[in-house]
C-alpha cells in the first residue's frame, strides 16, 4: 500500500504540467536546463509552495526572487528533496519530450516550451517561479537558494 501512495504521488506524468508551466514562462536565463531539478523540490516542498502561491507580479509591492526566498530557515531540507527527486525531474522532462510539448536545444543547454500542450493544465506554482527566476544568473538562483547544482 506505501508503495502504491509513493508511486502516486512522485509520478512523472503528473509532474508534466509543472515543467511545461514553469518553462513557458521563464525568459532570459542561459543554459536553463540546469534549473530543471529546481522546479519539483520547490513547487512541492509545503512552505516554498505557499510562497509562490503569493506572488505579486505588479503593482508597489511586486515580489521578486530575493524577497520571496529571504528565509534560510526555509531551506533547511532543499537539498536533500533536490538530490532525492532529480530523477522524476529527469523522467517528468521526458514525458514532456515524448509528447511533443517541449524541446531542448543542447548546444546551448536551453529548454523550449513549444505552446502545443493543454492550457487547462498549467500549474500556477511553477509559472510563477519561473516568472521569479526570470532574467536571473544560474548561480544567483543556487546562491539564493543555499543549495547545490
Amino acid at each position: 500500500m506505501i508503495d502504491a501512495i509513493h508511486t502516486y504521488y512522485y509520478n512523472p506524468f503528473k509532474y508534466g504540467s509543472h515543467i511545461i508551466s514553469f518553462y513557458n514562462s521563464l525568459e532570459e536565463v542561459e543554459q536553463n536546463i540546469l534549473l530543471l531539478p529546481l522546479i519539483i523540490p520547490i513547487c512541492g516542498h509545503p512552505e516554498l509552495s505557499k510562497k509562490l502561491d503569493t506572488v505579486r507580479l505588479s503593482g508597489k509591492s511586486r515580489s521578486t526572487f530575493f524577497t520571496k526566498f529571504d528565509n534560510p530557515k526555509e531551506f533547511y531540507d532543499l537539498q536533500e528533496r533536490i538530490d532525492a527527486l532529480k530523477s522524476l525531474s529527469a523522467q517528468s522532462l521526458n514525458y514532456c519530450i515524448v509528447n511533443d510539448w517541449m524541446t531542448v536545444d543542447k548546444s546551448s543547454l536551453k529548454i523550449i516550451a513549444n505552446g502545443n500542450h493543454d492550457k487547462k493544465q498549467m500549474c500556477k506554482r511553477a509559472t510563477n517561479l519561473g516568472k521569479l527566476f526570470s532574467g536571473l544568473s544560474i548561480t544567483e538562483i543556487y546562491k539564493g537558494l543555499r543549495v547545490n547544482p
